[in-house]
């Protein structure tokens, strides 16, 4: 495995059932990496093999087996090319490339199969993670997007997913960056944790600042570029759409499933000021039965001047 650069996610699991784990390496801007255990203490990269040596701006990854069919399925997290773009929109970005889901054919290759699962969204996609958050035995997706929401694909049975974040009240807008899935009260149900960016930078929030940016960009050529994003904004939120700046900076959100795959967001529960967060993860920290959370946060903050 030596010379493996550019790479932003690990994931051991056994993708032929062999009985032994194999590594898949997501990559940014470069091929992904499949590593089949030789069952010797060794690897061998059979990515192009089997069909997953693609090439984009890869953040993490996640494994589900959305089909029920006993091989592990993948669902890549894809962001934009920072070299050629930017995010269009500070607060609702769709101009990134399409997260990617690939089917496990029978253990032996894997099928790109985006376009059919209705699954490539285009925010800038930090993280990804599959659970059954509907308890309805099929496994679904939840997907955080930086410079925008979450989105929630809910499992059909029949091959393709829907979004139902709306529905399920977990639209979370901020810079998500990672997302965990555990049951925080053992009612059996799936809740949910999101890190976000936790911002004092309350003018960004202010109703007047967003009106304004509305108005500004109503006075450019943008405007034609970007009305769809508008568009789904208004769709989303409504008249609640000013609010958009208190929500981007308002930091981590923990979730609580109701029992129907509907979500309410527990502000009093001391979660959301976690920094400027990245990954989080639920564990049991002190063997009581009860989850608790880690929270990785931080931002560069050296006092010389050309330090960003």
């Amino acid at each position: 495995m030596d010379g493996l650069d550019q790479a932003h996610c690990g994931l051991f699991f056994d993708f032929d059932n062999d009985g032994d784990k194999d590594l898949f390496v997501t990559r940014y801007l470069a091929p992904c990496k499949l590593y089949e255990n030789q069952g010797d203490g060794t690897f061998k990269d059979i990515a192009e093999t089997v069909g997953l040596d693609f090439v984009a701006p890869c953040m993490s990854a996640c494994l589900l087996d959305y089909d029920a069919d006993g091989h592990l399925d993948i669902y890549v997290a894809i962001n934009g090319n920072a070299f050629k773009a930017a995010p269009d929109i500070p607060f609702y970005a769709t101009n990134a490339e399409p997260n990617r889901l690939f089917r496990n054919v029978g253990g032996k290759r894997f099928e790109d199969v985006t376009k059919s699962s209705k699954t490539g969204d285009k925010g800038w996609t930090l993280a990804v993670t599959a659970g059954d958050y509907n308890n309805d035995g099929r496994t679904d997706l939840i997907v955080a997007n930086d410079f925008g929401r979450k989105l929630i694909y809910r499992n059909n049975g029949d091959g393709t997913f829907t979004d139902v974040a709306k529905q399920a009240k977990m639209l979370d807008f901020s810079g998500g960056m990672g997302l965990a899935m555990g049951d925080i009260n053992d009612d059996g149900v799936a809740d949910v944790y999101t890190s976000n960016i936790n911002s004092n930078q309350r003018w960004f929030g202010e109703d007047i600042t967003i009106r304004q940016y509305m108005n500004n960009i109503l006075r450019t050529k943008h405007v034609f570029g970007e009305l769809d994003e508008y568009w789904d904004i208004y769709s989303l939120l409504g008249d609640e759409w000013p609010r958009l700046g208190q929500m981007v900076g308002d930091g981590n959100s923990l979730f609580r499933n109701n029992g129907e795959g509907v979500f309410e967001e527990l502000h009093d529960s001391h979660t959301h000021r976690a920094g400027w967060s990245w990954g989080v993860g639920f564990f049991d920290m002190d063997n009581d039965s009860d989850l608790d959370i880690f929270a990785a946060n931080g931002w560069i903050s050296g006092k010389k001047k050309d330090d960003l």
